[in-house]
Order: C-alpha cells, then structure tokens, then sequence
C-alpha cells in the first residue's frame, strides 16, 4: 500500500481539475504517464524490468482473473454475459505481443513498455482496490496469489518511476496535488507552529 500511495503522488490520480477520476479517466492518465516516463528513459529500464526478474511476476497478475475488474463486474451481477472471458483473453495477448516483441528486438521499444504498463498497472488498480476496501488482510492466506506479485512490481517499478521524475524534472510532470505548504497557525502541520 505505501509504494501504491508514492505512485499515486507521482502520477496524481486527482490531477484533473474537477477532482476524482471514474476507471476509464484514471487508465489514461497511467498511459500518459507511463509515456513521459518512457520517452525519459528511451524505454530502457521498462524493458529490463519487464524482460527480467519481474517477468514471471507480470504474467502471473497478467493471468489472474481476480485482478481483472471486467471480471468482478460479471461476478457482482453489474453485467450479465460473460465477456470478461475475451476481454482478459485480449488484454494477455496484447501485452504478451508487446513482451514477444520486447524480447525479440535489441531496442528499447518504449512504446511497448507503455503497453505492458498499462496492461500490468489495470490489474495493479484492481489489486488495490481490493485491498483499500477489504478484501485482502494481513499475513491471510487470502489473495496471496495475486498480492505477493504486485507487492513485488510496485517495489522494483515505483521507485524506478521516481528516479527518472528526478533525473528529468523539466519533462512535463504535474504538480502534486497535496504540495507542502508553509503556514503559521493552528494545524499547519510544520514543527513548531500553534
């Protein structure tokens, strides 16, 4: 959870000026935001986070119907059909021809990174939700299959994001949401201040 609210500040789900954004808003935003941190890093890094250790990681959550939201929805009677079954069949083959591709090619291939980011940070998205909202606990034997993987995605990718925001501060970031500000007063929250 702790690295999910570092992404959140880096990525600032509440950039948009009206406030909260619904599912379909906070998607863009993650391609838009995983396309200035692949044109920073040329792709780079993407491409060894995903070709290497973390492989085996993605495709387990890629896999995992129950970081799937399309499938909740089915499950919780929102739809009634069951096209949650193509959609997760789509969204693997599309992120498995972007790794295909990745690891056939000596480049970079950003573009494709953003792909397997989008694809991997939806699951992700879901995984989150479940746990904000009750539905994995502590040390549970419940959705390890699914919270182990992430937990260990978030851990190597987070902070890869937060270095390239760093070593390229004029790319366009938005600014936080909630910054720092310095107030006198009752409950400023600065050391110090009444």
């Amino acid at each position: 959870m702790f690295y999910w609210v570092a992404f959140n500040a880096a990525y600032d789900e509440l950039g948009s000026p009206g406030g909260l954004l619904n599912r379909t808003q906070a998607a863009q935003h993650f391609q838009d935001y995983f396309k200035k941190i692949a044109v920073c890093d040329s792709g780079k890094a993407i491409r060894s986070a995903v070709l290497s250790d973390l492989g085996s990681q993605t495709e387990k959550l890629l896999n995992n119907k129950y970081v799937f939201e399309p499938y909740w929805k089915y499950y919780h009677g929102v739809t009634k059909n069951t096209g949650w079954k193509s959609q997760l069949d789509s969204s693997k083959k599309r992120a498995a021809r972007a790794i295909t591709y990745m690891r056939q090619t000596n480049i970079a291939a950003a573009e494709k990174g953003v792909v397997v980011l989008c694809e991997l940070f939806d699951r992700l998205y879901t995984l989150r939700n479940q746990l904000l909202h009750g539905s994995a606990t502590w040390k549970s034997s419940v959705n390890r299959k699914q919270v182990e993987p992430g937990a260990d995605l978030m851990a190597r990718l987070v902070p890869y994001f937060v270095e390239v925001m760093i070593d390229y501060p004029d790319a366009g970031w938005d600014a936080p949401r909630y910054p720092a500000v310095r107030e006198s007063g009752p409950m400023s929250g600065w050391p110090g201040d009444e």
